[in-house]
C-alpha cells in the first residue's frame, strides 16, 4: 500500500480509508491512481468513470449506468 501511495502521490492513510470503503478516491486523484495501477485504454476509462460515479447521488449513478447499458445494447443490435 505504501508503494502504491507513493506512485499515486497520495497519503497512505487516505489510500487505506479508500481500500476499507470509508472514502472514495478523490476525483482530482483518479488519473494519478490509474497511472499507479498502470491502467490504460478501456480499463483506465472504466476506473475513472467508476470513481466519478461513486461520488454522484445514487439515482444519478444508476441512471448513467442504465444509459450506458442501453447504449451498448443499441450498438450491438444495430451495429
Amino acid at each position: 500500500m505504501r508503494e502504491f501511495s507513493r506512485r499515486a502521490g497520495s497519503n497512505p492513510a487516505l489510500v487505506s480509508r479508500v481500500i476499507r470503503g470509508l472514502r472514495h478516491p478523490p476525483l482530482a486523484s483518479l488519473d494519478r491512481w490509474a497511472d499507479a495501477f498502470s491502467l490504460s485504454g478501456s480499463e483506465r476509462s472504466d476506473f475513472i468513470e467508476q470513481g466519478r460515479l461513486a461520488v454522484c447521488p445514487p439515482e444519478i449513478a444508476a441512471l448513467v449506468r442504465r444509459l450506458r447499458r442501453e447504449n451498448v445494447d443499441l450498438k450491438a443490435k444495430h451495429g
